[in-house]
């Protein structure tokens, strides 16, 4: 990974009983503290130049259900609830 691009990681979660919290800015806390809620599916990209030079993959461990899938670059990862 070339740290000396721009870009950064930012992430977007669907939160039981709130929905899709919106992506944040890089580095922000994806999903809710202290509320007891589930973080129900994820989406996870990368900005800038780093997104033109690479991909990120990413998956979830769901309960009951047990590891999903690899996705990658901004799609869903979790129970199948689409931004």
């Amino acid at each position: 990974l070339d740290t000396t691009l721009p870009g950064a990681i930012q992430g977007n979660a669907y939160v039981q009983s709130i929905g899709w919290t919106g992506y944040g800015n890089p580095g922000s806390l994806i999903g809710t503290t202290g509320r007891a809620l589930r973080l129900e599916a994820l989406q996870l990209r990368l900005t800038d130049e780093l997104s033109a030079k690479y991909d990120l993959s990413y998956r979830v461990h769901v309960q009951n259900v047990g590891w999903m899938g690899w996705v990658r670059n901004g799609a869903t990862a979790g129970t199948g609830h689409e931004a």
